[in-house]
C-alpha cells in the first residue's frame, strides 16, 4: 500500500475556513478514506515561518517515510517547500506532487524563473483550470494536470428549491469579505438598481470572514445602504447549501488577483444558485454564460456598472435565473470530491 505525505495549511486547529485550508483538509480526508489512516501522514504548514527548524525536521521525516509527497503551498511557501521537497524526494526516492490552490502560479513562475526548475522537476502539478494548464505548458512544463476545484458538500435536491420567488429578490455573496472580492461594488449595484426602480427590488446578504483592514469601509457602506445590504456572519462548512438554497442568485464581482477556481462557485451550484460574476481571471471558464449564470465586463472606471445592468435584466426576466437553478445543481456534480479526487488517487497508484 502506498504511503502518502501531505504538507499543507491545515489551520493548526484554529477556527479558520478559507479556501486553502478547506481544500487541504478535503484532500487529506479523501486520501485517508482510500488508503487508510495508517498510510497518510501530514505536516501542518500554518505559520511555518515561526517554527522553521521544527518544520524542516518534519519534512525530512515525511520524505523518509512516504512513497508520494503532496504539497499545497501558497505564494511565500512555494519558495521554500518546492526546492526543499525536490531535494528530499531525490534523496529518499519518493514522488512529489503539487496541488495548486488559486490561479496565481503561471504569473508567479514567469516572474520567479529560478523556481521554474523546481516545479518542472515535480512528478505532477495539479491546476484548477484548463487556462492555467495552458499557461504553464507555455512556460515549458510538461507535468501539468487539470484537476478542478472540488468540495465535499451535499447537493440540494430539485425538490428543495423554492417554487416561487418574490420581491425583494434575495442575493448574496459568499467569500472572504475583502474589497478585491467586489463587496463594495455588490452593495453599490443593489443600491443603484433599487434607486432606479424606486423600490426595494433586491436585498443583499454578505457572508464570510471580514478582513480587519476592510471592516470600517464595509461598515460605512452598509450604513449607507438603507438596509439594502446586511452582513450575516459566517456559515459552517457543512451548512452552506442549507443557507444558500433560499437565495435567488449569488453575486461574485471579484477583481482579486489570485483568483483561480473559487470554491464559492461550487457552493452556489450545489445550492442551485446561478452566479453573476465579473469577467475576471478564469470566471468565464467556470461559469457558463446564460446557462449557470451571467458574466459581465468589468469596467475599471465603474466596477459596479456591468453588475447593475445584469440586475436590471434579471429583474425584468426573473425566469432567466429560475430556469438555471436545476442546471447549476447538475453542474455541481462535476466538482464533487469523490469524482475529482480520483485523478490524484490514480496518479498516486500509477494507474494513468
Amino acid at each position: 500500500m502506498q504511503r502518502i505525505g501531505i504538507c499543507g495549511n491545515f489551520g493548526f486547529n484554529q477556527n479558520i475556513a478559507n479556501g486553502q485550508i478547506v481544500k487541504t483538509k478535503v484532500i487529506r480526508d479523501k486520501l485517508t478514506a482510500h488508503f487508510g489512516n495508517q498510510h497518510v501522514y501530514t505536516i501542518d504548514s500554518y505559520l511555518w515561518k515561526k517554527r522553521p527548524l521544527k518544520i524542516l525536521n518534519e519534512c525530512v521525516r515525511l520524505a523518509y517515510k512516504c512513497d508520494t509527497i503532496i504539497i499545497l503551498p501558497a505564494h511565500k511557501g512555494i519558495k521554500v517547500f518546492a526546492p526543499l521537497f525536490n531535494i528530499l524526494c531525490r534523496i529518499f526516492n519518493c514522488k512529489l506532487q503539487y496541488s495548486v490552490i488559486g490561479g496565481w502560479l503561471p504569473e508567479f513562475l514567469n516572474n520567479n524563473r529560478r523556481l521554474l526548475k523546481s516545479v518542472k522537476n515535480m512528478d505532477t502539478v495539479y491546476v484548477e483550470t484548463k487556462t492555467m494548464q495552458s499557461k504553464l505548458v507555455n512556460l515549458g512544463l510538461d507535468n501539468v494536470v487539470y484537476m478542478p476545484n472540488f468540495k465535499d458538500i451535499k447537493l440540494v435536491s430539485y425538490n428543495d428549491l423554492p417554487i416561487k420567488y418574490e420581491e425583494p429578490y434575495k442575493l448574496c455573496t459568499f467569500s472572504r469579505v475583502i474589497k478585491e472580492k467586489g463587496i463594495i461594488d455588490a452593495i453599490s449595484a443593489v443600491n443603484e438598481v433599487n434607486k432606479k426602480l424606486g423600490r426595494k427590488a433586491f436585498v443583499l446578504d454578505i457572508y464570510g470572514t471580514v478582513d480587519n483592514k476592510f471592516e470600517n469601509e464595509l461598515q460605512i457602506a452598509l450604513e449607507k445602504s438603507n438596509d439594502n445590504a446586511k452582513y450575516m456572519g459566517l456559515v459552517e462548512f457543512d451548512k452552506s447549501t442549507e443557507v444558500l438554497k433560499k437565495y435567488f442568485a449569488l453575486l461574485f464581482p471579484t477583481y482579486y488577483e489570485g483568483e483561480g477556481f473559487p470554491g464559492t462557485i461550487i457552493d452556489a451550484y450545489s445550492s442551485g444558485l446561478p452566479v453573476i460574476a465579473s469577467d475576471w481571471r478564469y470566471n468565464k471558464e467556470i461559469i457558463k454564460n446564460d446557462v449557470t449564470g451571467f458574466i459581465y465586463k468589468l469596467d475599471p472606471a465603474n466596477k459596479s456598472k456591468g453588475l447593475e445592468e445584469i440586475l436590471m435584466y434579471i429583474y425584468s426576466n426573473p425566469d432567466s435565473i429560475i430556469t438555471m437553478k436545476r442546471t447549476c445543481i447538475d453542474e455541481a456534480k462535476n466538482y464533487a470530491s469523490s469524482v475529482v479526487m480520483q485523478q490524484m488517487i490514480k496518479r498516486i497508484n500509477k494507474e494513468y
